[in-house]
């Protein structure tokens, strides 16, 4: 675990700390201490690098688009809420569109379509990512 001041050394990107804010309430308290935000954002970070090379391989030997490339690995991170919560998942999304440089127009709203249909039709799109064939359009 981090000393109290290595805590204080580290700045989280607002993007980040907001989501455990309530919007309603953006003065108050974030739902979860310092130290356990400090973790969380150390394991999203570490996801989006890790997803860098195996998306920049799907886009090559699959022939896709980013964005399906996007909604694949959005999927596979929404199938495990144990691990990561939905906004966690659509921070990581963004966050590797940054490391990738990748432009999605209206990549929140494309993100908040894929997280729908996966609410609906979850055993569905379980038997799909086991497949291969991942795209929630399909």
């Amino acid at each position: 675990m981090s000393s109290s001041h290595e805590l204080h050394q580290i700045h989280l990107p607002p993007t980040f700390t907001d989501l455990y804010k309530d919007p309603a309430r953006p003065y108050a308290k974030p739902s979860l201490p310092f130290a356990d935000i400090c973790q969380r954002y150390d394991w999203c970070e570490d996801m989006a690098q890790m997803l860098c090379e195996p998306s920049l391989h799907q886009l090559a030997s699959l022939h896709i688009t980013e964005l399906d490339v996007i909604e694949r690995t959005y999927q596979g991170l929404l199938a495990s809420p144990e691990v990561m919560n939905a906004q966690e998942c659509t921070w990581v999304m963004q966050r590797l569109c940054e490391l990738l440089n990748w432009s999605i127009e209206d990549l929140r709203a494309q993100l908040d379509r894929v997280r729908s249909h996966c609410e609906d039709n979850p055993a569905q799109d379980t038997e799909r990512l086991a497949d291969g064939n991942a795209s929630p359009s399909a």
